[in-house]
């Protein structure tokens, strides 16, 4: 009987195979610390984030609303999410990027609306500030995909300045 296979033959060399390129993913806010914890906390579990702002936010759940619509982002208020999220530590960026576009309100612009049987106007401020940051990452092999972020309903700079004073700008 015979054999084709060499004795002691060295095994064939396998092609290095890097690995893809993946940006560092985040999630957009700290938790507040807990209980004598003195430092914030990083979210490791997207589900804990969901159950939080379905739990303590009357819209805004993330991709879709409380009604089942397509929302494609989330709401977070001071009353509401904001109870458990360090909001101190700012809102952090879904992944690393370019910034791309931004604009910072000064002050919020204010609408005047009609409240039903009343002739006096109500005031409502809004927010027209955004930050749209652009991702690259590797996917599918040797494919560059490009996403996009983007942040909105942004804080005035007068909100800071005045009622959250110890809340750090943005950079931009």
């Amino acid at each position: 009987m015979t054999s084709n296979l060499a004795p002691n033959a060295p095994p064939t060399p396998q092609p290095h195979v890097a690995r893809l390129k993946q940006p560092a993913f985040a999630f957009p806010f700290l938790r507040k610390p807990q209980g004598n914890i003195t430092a914030s906390a990083q979210f490791t579990d997207e589900h804990d984030v969901f159950r939080l702002l379905a739990a303590s936010e009357p819209s805004g759940s993330y991709l879709v609303s409380r009604k089942g619509l397509w929302h494609g982002g989330i709401h977070v208020t001071e009353g509401g999410a904001g109870q458990a999220l360090d909001l101190d530590a700012g809102l952090r960026c879904i992944a690393d990027g370019v910034l791309v576009a931004y604009r910072a309100d000064s002050d919020y612009p204010v609408s005047q609306l009609a409240l039903g049987g009343s002739n006096m106007p109500f005031q409502a401020p809004y927010s027209t500030g955004f930050a749209l940051v652009r991702h690259e990452m590797e996917f599918p092999r040797g494919t560059k995909l490009t996403f996009y972020s983007l942040y909105m309903h942004l804080m005035s700079n007068a909100d800071y300045d005045s009622n959250f004073p110890k809340r750090q700008k943005p950079a931009y």
